[in-house]
């Protein structure tokens, strides 16, 4: 009904959920989303931490998945999370986050779009016991946290009953604190630091090339960005895209869809006020061309150039004719 009193007891109860220990992953997962939902509009002090949450709990449920249908599942999710996450960061101040999570998702996407080796079976690889240790004891949680509730009211219940379900608790209590024995022991192996944990940014920096950057894009509803990373700087250099947005890349993706179905391999000629009628921003004409063209010009105009822009590579009037290609 939009009372806050309510809201804010919904929001201490989804934060509650998502960070209980004993909570089935996936539940867990589905509270911090909501969690973050409210949080975007009602509370945004916790909004991260709201997300670093998902984005941990993402980790453990798609790391350890063992089933292709189940990696295919979860794709799209994945890439949602990651994109919200990143653009909340944005939001906030807080660019090495952000990247983070992003490449957070990306490997989680890549490796699963191409069922690569899960952290588990790396870990296998190296020590099978206790991978084996830690998938038996991750059965074993998921299975308690899906258990049934009493079907009668514990008044009614008889001592059979209430004794049971509360072994069932209490050795649900017991296998969370051996879940975070477990990693807390892998994570002391080296190579394995960041077991089923996000990629940190000191990290990341780590494999950059020595010369020119790397460019990571965040395309979302809420806004979007780029980060560009140089190995001469210890900081993600943080590139807002105003005149670009989520419905504009949606359009022209649609756009290209459309006339690749329709041509074929052959191009037909641009016409903007076709797209540019219902392109949000200024509008851009570039003259004779395909449409393939046109995509890349507004990309050109929207994306690459601000951001060639705020790394000097724009260093003569000539190089702004690089799109007419």
């Amino acid at each position: 009904m939009g009372d806050i009193d309510d809201i804010c007891a919904a929001i201490s109860k989804y934060s509650l959920a998502a960070t209980c220990s004993v909570g089935k992953p996936a539940r867990r997962l589905d509270a911090a989303r909501k969690w973050a939902q409210l949080c975007q509009k009602f509370d945004r002090p916790q909004l991260l931490d709201a997300y670093r949450t998902a984005i941990h709990l993402l980790s453990e449920v798609a790391g350890l998945e063992q089933t292709i249908k189940s990696r295919h599942t979860n794709l799209l999710d994945i890439s949602d999370l990651s994109s919200s996450a990143a653009a909340s960061a944005f939001d906030l101040g807080s660019p090495e986050l952000a990247l983070q999570w992003l490449e957070e998702g990306r490997c989680l996407v890549w490796s699963q779009l191409n069922n690569l080796r899960t952290p588990l079976d790396t870990l296998r690889a190296h020590d099978p016991a206790i991978a084996d240790e830690i998938l038996r004891v991750s059965r074993a949680l998921e299975n308690a946290g899906s258990r049934g509730e009493l079907a009668i009211s514990p008044l009614e219940a008889t001592m059979e009953q209430k004794m049971t379900l509360q072994d069932e608790a209490t050795s649900h209590v017991k296998l969370a604190k051996e879940w975070d024995k477990l990693l807390a022991d892998i994570r002391t192996i080296p190579e394995f630091e960041d077991f089923l944990q996000p990629p940190s940014f000191s990290n990341l920096l780590k494999h950059l090339p020595g010369s020119g950057a790397v460019v990571v894009i965040n395309v979302h509803p809420l806004r979007c960005d780029a980060l560009a990373l140089l190995s001469t700087v210890d900081k993600p250099h943080h590139i807002p895209l105003p005149d670009f947005s989520h419905e504009t890349a949606d359009i022209l993706c649609k756009e290209l869809r459309g006339h690749l179905k329709s041509s074929g391999l052959r191009m037909r000629e641009f016409n903007p006020d076709e797209v540019d009628s219902r392109m949000p921003g200024r509008p851009v004409r570039p003259g004779r061309g395909s449409v393939i063209q046109g995509i890349l010009h507004k990309l050109w105009t929207w994306v690459v150039q601000p951001i060639l822009g705020v790394l000097g590579y724009l260093v003569s009037p000539s190089f702004n004719m690089l799109y007419i290609i």
